[in-house]
């Protein structure tokens, strides 16, 4: 049926917008839940066949799927895979997961239909305009630049704050996420799940992040270089002023 659907579209020049209910991607709350990742059958909302199938219709009809929105987790999240067509899940109204209620306002080019922006309005005793998607993670069509921003939420804690607001209907703290407090390791899993839909492929890249050295560390290790570094410089300075003065001491004695 969609591969039919798309097909005429794209041969009456028309454009696609793809709205459903569960996302293809995993389960990141039962995830962050366990604390591991189990197995496909367990982690993945969608069964691999049809998940593979449906993103390789995404690749393959880019040029006239201009979005995909989906809803079920309660909390934002988007993905953008390579050569794909980028998603953005819609947060609830309902509050079942620690989440405001909220929805987003979307705004779509008259001519393309492509996404400009997503605003949030999110309801705090009244409703509340908050931030736009797009000044958190750049424009909205594009791949690449959605999924550096996305890998960004590892390791830069002022655009992770932001994310945490918008993920749950302009409200942060430790309810928001199974267990308490999002540490590293999570932060890492919605960070893959956003840049992966594969299983092994985000628990490769989760692997591979953890493995990295943290971001304090690459701080900490210039600053203790540059220290020590000094440290010898000074120590020779005082080496080399030391031997003058006793060079000068010889001269007035031999005088």
């Amino acid at each position: 049926f969609l591969t039919i659907e798309l097909e005429t579209a794209r041969r009456a020049n028309a454009k696609v917008i793809i709205m459903s209910h569960i996302p293809p991607m995993s389960d990141i709350w039962k995830v962050l839940e366990n604390r591991n990742f189990t197995s496909v059958s367990e982690d993945m909302y969608w069964k691999p066949v049809y998940q593979e199938r449906f993103n390789r219709l995404m690749r393959e009809y880019s040029d006239t799927v201009t979005v995909q929105l989906y809803g079920h987790t309660h909390l934002f999240y988007f993905q953008a895979l390579s050569e794909g067509v980028p998603f953005f899940i819609v947060p609830a109204i309902s509050p079942l997961f620690g989440n405001a209620p909220s929805y987003f306002i979307a705004q779509l080019d008259d001519e393309s239909l492509s996404l400009k922006s997503l605003t949030q309005r999110y309801f705090d005793e009244k409703w509340t305009t908050g931030v736009r998607v797009e000044d958190l993670f750049g424009d909205l069509t594009d791949t690449a630049s959605l999924r550096a921003s996305a890998m960004r939420l590892v390791t830069d804690d002022a655009l992770w704050a932001k994310y945490v607001k918008l993920r749950a209907g302009g409200v942060g703290g430790e309810k928001r996420f199974p267990g308490g407090e999002c540490d590293s390791w999570c932060r890492k899993v919605i960070a893959c799940n956003m840049v992966s839909n594969v299983w092994d492929d985000i628990r490769a890249c989760v692997e591979a992040k953890e493995k990295e050295p943290s971001r304090k560390l690459l701080i900490i290790i210039p600053v203790v270089v540059i220290a020590v570094a000094l440290l010898i410089l000074g120590v020779g300075i005082l080496v080399v002023y030391r031997r003058r003065q006793l060079r000068y001491m010889e001269g007035v004695r031999d005088t």
